[in-house]
């Protein structure tokens, strides 16, 4: 097991009226069994009581650390301000209203030092709307490279860890701007540069899906994934087709999946 006060471990979340969740959020990382880690928030202009809610756990902890942002400029924009101030030989980013379990920075650095691997992925459950819990990847791939990423993001990412040392040596890679899917745009960035990202199939996090998130309405993903290939990847028309049908079955696969599993738990209660 590595010594849990051997490396910094850099988490990053950006915050946008975010009070009903934030402090879950964030007492799922002052409970985590790895204590060796700094919490970087990003307040994306909230106008509720956010911001609050934050500088009390600041104020009892000086390892959570709060930057305001006086205009809303998207969680891309809020997440690279984190990186500029990130200190750690590790990142990670942990949405403000998903959880993490209590080992989930132990278990994913004993994995990325043991294997000597740079990018690193975990598989995760999903808290739905009505508060109930289910495994949307029975079992994750156990690599994925940048072709895979174009056709399907298979990378969650409040699951990612990745080495940042050796990821930022020669400079530092920051995210898209894009409202949505700026997060895929970092780790393309990452297998241009390693062939490889690595998932360990243990469930260590928990997304909460919220109606009314971007990642929530289709059409605007279709938009932003359009726009990824096009304007960040800078692919041929016909490739952003390609990739983008490869992208929508498989939406399409995942959806359905999640209707029958509705109905089956609909049957059995």
């Amino acid at each position: 097991m590595t010594n849990k006060n051997k490396y910094l471990i850099s988490i990053i979340t950006p915050c946008f009226n975010s009070e009903n969740y934030i402090s879950k959020t964030i007492k799922s990382v002052i409970e985590q069994t790895y204590n060796n880690w700094e919490l970087i928030l990003i307040d994306d202009n909230s106008s509720d009581k956010t911001v609050k809610i934050i500088k009390s756990y600041c104020e009892n902890d000086n390892r959570i650390k709060l930057i305001i942002s006086r205009t809303n400029s998207g969680s891309g924009y809020s997440r690279n301000l984190g990186i500029d101030k990130a200190r750690g030989q590790f990142y990670t980013f942990l949405d403000s209203d998903d959880l993490w379990y209590p080992r989930k920075l132990q278990k994913q650095l004993d994995f990325i030092i043991s294997n000597n691997y740079i990018l690193t992925y975990t598989n995760y459950d999903i808290k739905n709307k009505k508060n109930l819990r289910y495994v949307k990847n029975k079992k994750i791939k156990k690599r994925v490279n940048y072709s895979d990423l174009l056709k399907n993001n298979h990378i969650g990412c409040s699951t990612v860890m990745y080495n940042a040392l050796k990821v930022n040596k020669n400079k530092i890679l920051y995210m898209s701007e894009l409202r949505c899917r700026q997060d895929l745009s970092l780790w393309l960035k990452i297998l241009k540069i390693y062939d490889y990202a690595y998932g360990l199939d243990e469930v260590l996090s928990t997304y909460r899906i919220r109606k009314k998130s971007i990642s929530s309405n289709k059409i605007k993903m279709i938009y932003y994934q359009w726009m990824l290939y096009r304007k960040i990847e800078k692919l041929s028309f016909s490739k952003c087709i390609y990739y983008l049908i490869f992208s929508l079955f498989s939406g399409l696969t995942k959806y359905f999946k999640q209707i029958r599993k509705n109905n089956y738990e609909i049957k059995r209660n």
